[in-house]
């Protein structure tokens, strides 16, 4: 009787793991799904599904598959997945293959998709199934900042309004000559309210500081500026598919 009390036990916290590992991958402001060999989606968060609606993305889900608008794309993300799988069937922790997919339909406005494939982790349950499975992280990135965007960046690096909106236009693309032409200062003003973001961010130059705003722009995503809640992946449904 008692290893069949620990045996319940044991299953019941691993379901609750599993759950709480769920509603986490649901509350990621970027796009996370499972895929086979074949590309088949398994399962994939809210932020995934969204993505993959929009017109203007580069992926799509078409009849339960995942693809690309154009033919280089399509190869390319077979090629990384198929890799992804290969490595998770020999049990390697490393990282797959990155690709970076544009949405060409719309190349002009510069959106694009910063997607990394990876193994999916090995458990003892995934050794004992079939078939062999990769991990896809989708996020759109663009120069136009979500909104609230600069309120977060002055909260996380404690800086003040004017170095947040400063260092903002930055990561829009903006020169330093511009940033303070925008915010109505000097360009002398700017550079020493530069030496001051540079203090409080850890960068030693304007591109660092460019890719250090980028990483957090990556990480908060919209979801994070906004007050909707994306849904768990335990209420995953299949992306609604498009015509072929």
């Amino acid at each position: 009787m008692a290893s069949h009390v620990q045996r319940a036990t044991e299953l019941s916290q691993s379901v609750s793991q599993a759950r709480m590992a769920a509603a986490i991958i649901g509350q990621l402001p970027f796009g996370v799904l499972v895929v086979d060999a074949q590309k088949r989606v398994i399962a994939a968060n809210h932020a995934a599904t969204e993505l993959t609606r929009h017109s203007r993305s580069g992926i799509k889900v078409r009849r339960g598959i995942l693809t690309a608008r154009s033919g280089l794309d399509v190869d390319k993300l077979q090629q990384a997945v198929s890799a992804a799988c290969r490595l998770q069937e020999r049990g390697s922790a490393q990282a797959g293959c990155d690709a970076f997919i544009h949405s060409r339909s719309h190349a002009s406005d510069g959106d694009a998709l910063a997607i990394s494939i990876c193994p999916l982790p090995q458990t003892e349950r995934l050794a004992a199934s079939e078939g062999s499975y990769a991990v896809v992280f989708a996020q759109r990135l663009s120069l136009n900042l979500p909104f609230g965007f600069v309120e977060q960046v002055q909260s996380v690096f404690g800086l003040t309004p004017t170095e947040a909106r400063l260092a903002c236009s930055l990561a829009e693309g903006l020169s330093l000559k511009d940033a303070a032409r925008r915010q109505g200062i000097r360009f002398k003003t700017a550079r020493s309210y530069l030496e001051g973001i540079f203090q409080k961010t850890g960068a030693h130059q304007q591109s660092q500081l460019v890719a250090v705003l980028k990483t957090v722009q990556l990480i908060l995503g919209n979801a994070a500026m906004t007050e909707r809640r994306p849904a768990a992946l335990a209420g995953y449904q299949i992306p609604a598919t498009d015509a072929a």
